[in-house]
This record gives structure tokens, sequence and C-alpha cells, in this order.
């Protein structure tokens, strides 16, 4: 274990050659912010909806406050070890050697999930305009992400510019449509016996699924 937190040389392990810088501030900050939002909120926020109801944004509210906490942590680990290494040298300085390895991994099966989870979002939503297999929809999306990546880093850190433009996009719009019927829905009512019969008190709507 190691017994100082002291910043490593920038290139992470001393004596070891560093990748040349090419990304900047912009393209940072974007591939931060995609990877923040993710395609989760636009999958997933109509079952969220069914099971919080009207309540869906306090759920979206703590998601914001966990994120930002996330985010203020990489930021100040990253600024005391600027290394590529990522989660496995943040660990690497606090932990023995096998729990940083095991780290590494486990970030690296994560991000492999996560791909098949939003290639499988991506698929479904396909599936409404055209008529294609989601599997095969899934797996192009797979390769033509893994081409570009393959190109250049410069490549894909346009499309990640460009692919978090359009996520804050989609949710600005959402905002925008929402912000003027704000108040008109109330807490659905949690007893059975209310939502089958009329809810008792002002201005309160029932929804629920038959």
């Amino acid at each position: 274990m190691r017994g100082s937190f002291d910043p490593v040389p920038r290139n992470g392990i001393s004596g070891a050659t560093s990748l040349r810088r090419v990304l900047g501030l912009t393209e940072v900050t974007a591939g931060g912010v995609g990877i923040i939002i993710g395609a989760g909120i636009y999958v997933l926020l109509g079952a969220a909806t069914a099971h919080a109801g009207a309540l869906v944004w306090l759920a979206v509210l703590l998601g914001a406050a966990m994120s930002a906490l996330t985010g203020l942590s990489y930021a100040e680990l990253s600024s005391m070890f600027p290394s590529a290494a990522g989660e496995y040298e943040f660990t690497r300085h606090a932990m023995p050697e096998w729990i940083a390895f095991t780290v590494g991994w486990m970030m690296i099966s994560g991000l492999v999930v996560a791909a098949a989870t939003v290639s499988i979002g991506f698929a479904r939503y396909v599936g409404y305009f055209v008529d294609v297999d989601q599997r095969v929809a899934a797996l192009g999306l797979i390769v033509a992400v893994s081409a570009i990546a393959m190109i250049g880093i410069k490549q894909s850190a346009r499309l990640t510019v460009g692919l978090s433009a359009i996520q804050v996009g989609g949710l600005v719009l959402v905002v925008a449509v929402g912000l003027p019927h704000i108040g008109e829905v109330d807490p659905p009512c949690r007893s059975r016996a209310q939502r089958s019969a009329q809810c008792r008190g002002p201005r309160v709507l029932c929804v629920h699924r038959v």
C-alpha cells in the first residue's frame, strides 16, 4: 500500500512514455457531459414515470445531485493524479495493487455492459421508424462507433461534442415544453380505494393503469 497521496508525474508512471494531448477543454467537457447524462434518461424515463408518477422530477433531481458529487470527485482526483489510467490510477495510490487491478477491470466490464444497454435502447427506438431486427441495429451501432474510434481520437471527440449537444438539446426541449404545465398534475393517490373512486381533496388527479 502506498503511504502518500503526492501527485505523480503527468504521465502517471515514472519513465513511461506519455500520450500526446490532442483534446481541449471543449472536447473533454463534452465527453464528461455525455457520460454523466447518457442515453438512460431517454430510454428509462417512461418506465420511471410509470412507477414514480408526478414525482419523477424528484428522482431526476436526486440523480442530478449524485452525478454532481461524482463529477466533482473525478475532477479532484484527476487534478491530483493526472493520468490516463483513470480509476485504476486513483485506486493504486490508496489501495493495494490487486484492488486497483480489480477496480480497473470492473470499470471496463461496466463500460461494456453500458455500451450493450445503450445499443439495445438505440435499436428499440430505431424499430419505431425502420423495420429492422434489434440485434442487427444494436450491432450496427457498435460497429459504427468502433470504426470512428479507430479512425482517430480527434474524430471521436468531434462526434462526442455533437452527440452531447443533441443530448442536452433534447433535455432543454423537454424542459421548455413542460415548464408551462408545472402544477397541473398533483402526486397520484396511493391507495387502491382512492384510485378506484374519486379522490378527496382539492385538485388531486389520480392516474393509474387498468
